[in-house]
């Protein structure tokens, strides 16, 4: 009977309407710059059909000792509003031994983490964003409806280049669950089918030196970290280097480089001679065979004591 009557007078419920999404394109910002021109397929001749795409422009060239290459191209042919936008800040310090590599990763998992609940109103509102730490520097890609884009990369970019603590593990406990995540990640390598460890160092020998390490070294070098080296590391991320950006979509040159400028006004980094750019991928040449000269031959005991299987990859 109480219970009838509470429902009977409920008073008042401390209901609210949801924050304001800041993210969400207005109907102006969802204009097309450039409408696509419609073309009949079918009228096309094969070369035509054929012809490649013109590639971006180089918009902003600081020089070699400069602070950013930039490159742009605005859409002509989906006619959608949205652009996509790629910032890379080129240090070859990142990536230099196997404990730096886990160290990046441990970043990217903590800061994936942290960063969940600050763009969960951009994700709303069809803004999509990506952190990476690789082996030529870090990287951030932004995605999404184009109105509110440039503000939502500014937003993140101060996040993670200047609240360096907020993109990091509170404590001890939750820096070993990090961890230890990692950790079995690595581990589970060795319990992969033998075709797969066989393609996995077959594609180390045709990678540069600190590119890839092996699964040992990154679990050995793992083991070995601390939360310590770990804010040490961040602090290091963002600090120098030589920025590359990539603006496409439907965003025109000006607002590109506007956008940019917002974001090197952010990340605030000191720039690096020639000499520190991180070397760039190249294909490593294979052995050659002559006639007196026996096949390259590679081997390695599988991984995985409990499979009695074994593979080969062969590479011509």
């Amino acid at each position: 009977m109480s219970s009838l009557m509470r429902w009977k007078n409920p008073g008042r419920f401390p209901l609210f309407y949801p924050r304001q999404n800041i993210f969400i394109p207005s109907e102006k910002g969802l204009k097309v710059n450039k409408k696509p021109k419609k073309v009949d397929q079918k009228a096309l001749t094969f070369e035509e059909k054929i012809k490649p795409i013109p590639p971006p422009t180089i918009i902003r060239d600081d020089g070699d000792e400069g602070r950013w290459t930039v490159h742009f191209k605005e859409d002509d042919r989906f006619g959608k509003p949205k652009a996509f936008l790629i910032f890379q800040l080129l240090t070859d310090e990142l990536y230099s031994s196997p404990t730096k590599a886990v160290l990046g990763m441990l970043y990217q998992q903590s800061a994936g983490d942290k960063m969940n609940e600050e763009t969960y109103d951009a994700r709303l509102a069809g803004l999509t964003y990506d952190s990476q730490v690789l082996p030529r520097g870090v990287r951030l890609t932004f995605g999404g409806y184009n109105d509110k884009l440039g503000s939502f990369a500014a937003y993140v970019s101060s996040k993670l280049a200047r609240n360096l603590d907020d993109s990091l593990p509170k404590d001890e406990e939750e820096f070993e669950r990090y961890k230890d995540n990692l950790l079995r990640a690595l581990s589970a390598f060795n319990v992969k089918e033998p075709y797969g460890h066989a393609i996995y160092y077959s594609s180390l020998t045709m990678q540069p030196r600190n590119f890839v390490y092996s699964n040992q070294q990154m679990v050995a070098a793992l083991k070995e970290t601390s939360l310590p080296e770990l804010v040490d590391y961040v602090k290091t991320l963002w600090a120098s280097g030589k920025g590359e950006a990539l603006l496409q979509g439907n965003i025109n040159k000006k607002e590109a480089l506007d956008i940019v400028a917002s974001i090197d006004k952010t990340l605030a980094f000191k720039t690096i001679t020639p000499e520190q750019y991180p070397k760039r991928l190249k294909a490593l040449p294979l052995p050659t065979r002559g006639s007196d000269r026996a096949v390259t031959r590679l081997s390695i005991s599988e991984p995985n004591p409990s499979n009695k299987n074994a593979a080969s990859q062969i590479t011509l």
